[in-house]
């Protein structure tokens, strides 16, 4: 009998719409697309897409994983239904959360890891839904799945859903859910440069995921907004069908319970909206800045966003840039102990004052688990030049990286100063609690940035000023 899988694994940018685009698929017949968030395929690639689990923390693993299993699954979409979702999105309990541990209990003490536990996964998933579903096509969506789903993007690469929305709105949404109190919104805490950060995060996985399978299937935010209709059509027709009337009403209309059902959802019709809100134009111009090569690469130039009503801006603010170095994207927001811990890729943002250059100075701590037995390798990028590649062996270890960072590196940021990107990428990122003899955390890590030291170089006469003067002590 052949193996059950997943037929749609849908994936994204956080409020970016994703919700909304698997209500939408299951608007089809034939298709169920769960669009409340498992978390299971981000947790297992997260933890132990390039180590297997420790056999004796197998138990403290899913342990873990129950709790949060719960959250997701039934804590979740009670706090949502609370809030006015369809009731219908309770379809978990405790005893389908046990049946889940007790498949990913297996996979781990089978010492699966990688892409063959991304397909085992992707396996635990479809079975899960068969059984409180009986649609045919079986589907996913929680928007992390974009970092699986770039990793092993050769794996049935068909079935990818990518969702995606420009900047502006992701980061207003965010800014909208914890400014409500939302209880779950924590995620979304932070300065601008750590919500910049997180989309960029998200969409460099995106491009990744569109350069490496073109067959997957592309919704965007906006379509979803200005033309649902097409996009139903063009849905349906992946899938064999065109979709009826009602359904095509329903989009553009709402006000069918029936069809609503199907999803199910209380249905209302994206919005465009060009609008900043209370960012300042110091934020509009970051988010712009920061965001252009990877909005390039995913479809929303400025020629498009300016075709959707956004004014892009042109020009620095006049105001002073002071130095600093701040995490960019792929940090977790805070460390347990000392600074944030970096995933495998992360990104820092250096902002350097007119006429000045600078040697940066970043002090890494690591303590790689003995299954990395050849080290790992940390590859420095500076905006996207390379710069050095260091060995880590394995065991506490603290590694310091010297940067020359010139006038020349730096990004404009009008005749204030400018910014560059410091790209961090290691060869392995593992679990703490999977990993080490005696873990303490339960995210993907690699390196915690302990320190960072900015100090300004001398200029090219300070430093022949000092040599003069030196020689002139000496004799």
């Amino acid at each position: 009998m052949k193996s059950m899988t997943l037929d749609i694994l849908i994936g994204g940018m956080p409020r970016g719409g994703t919700t909304v685009a698997a209500k939408l698929m299951s608007l089809h017949p034939d298709i169920f697309c769960y669009a409340g968030e498992t978390h299971l395929i981000p947790f297992m690639y997260s933890m132990f897409s390039h180590l297997p689990c420790r056999p004796d923390k197998v138990e403290l693993v899913t342990r873990y994983l129950r709790h949060q299993f719960m959250t997701a699954m039934v804590e979740m979409p009670r706090f949502s239904v609370s809030q006015g979702a369809h009731p219908r999105n309770l379809i978990f309990n405790e005893q389908t959360v046990n049946d889940l541990i007790e498949a990913v209990r297996s996979h781990l003490n089978a010492g699966l890891y990688g892409e063959a536990l991304y397909k085992a996964s992707l396996t635990t998933m479809a079975e899960m839904l068969s059984i409180v579903d009986a649609r045919n096509i079986r589907g996913e969506k929680t928007p992390s799945n974009i970092f699986a789903m770039a990793e092993y993007a050769e794996v049935n690469a068909a079935r990818n859903v990518i969702v995606i929305r420009e900047p502006i709105g992701v980061l207003r949404s965010m800014k909208a859910r914890v400014d409500g109190g939302d209880s779950y919104s924590a995620v979304f805490r932070g300065d601008l440069e750590a919500t910049i950060g997180m989309y960029l995060e998200y969409a460099m996985a995106v491009q990744r995921v569109l350069s490496s399978s073109p067959s997957g299937f592309m919704i965007r935010y906006e379509d979803m907004a200005l033309n649902p209709a097409q996009l139903m059509r063009d849905i349906f027709r992946c899938y064999g069908s065109e979709p009826e009337d009602r359904v095509i009403r329903f989009v553009e209309k709402g006000g069918d319970k029936e069809i609503a059902d199907r999803a199910p959802m209380n249905y209302r019709r994206l919005a465009l909206s060009a609008d900043y809100g209370d960012l300042s134009p110091v934020d509009i111009w970051k988010i712009f800045a920061l965001t252009r090569e990877v909005r390039n690469a995913v479809g929303y130039s400025d020629e498009t966003m300016e075709s959707w009503g956004f004014k892009i801006p042109s020009d620095w603010p006049d105001v002073d840039v002071p130095s600093a170095v701040l995490p960019l994207y792929g940090f977790h927001q805070k460390g347990l102990i000392g600074g944030p811990l970096m995933k495998r890729h992360g990104g820092l943002i250096v902002y350097v004052p007119r006429g000045s250059s600078y040697d940066l100075v970043l002090t890494l701590k690591s303590t790689f688990p003995d299954q990395a037995e050849t080290g790992v390798n940390l590859s420095v990028t500076v905006n996207s030049n390379a710069r050095d590649i260091i060995t880590v062996e394995s065991g506490r270890r603290v590694t310091y990286i010297t940067l020359a960072i010139h006038k020349d590196d730096l990004i404009p940021m009008g005749n204030r100063g400018g910014y560059a990107i410091i790209d961090l990428k290691s060869s392995l990122s593992y679990c703490k609690i999977g990993h080490e003899a005696h873990g303490d955390d339960a995210r993907e890590v690699s390196f915690t940035l302990d320190h960072w030291k900015l100090n300004r170089r001398p200029s090219r006469w300070r430093q022949l000023f000092g040599i003069i003067s030196q020689k002139g002590t000496t004799n």
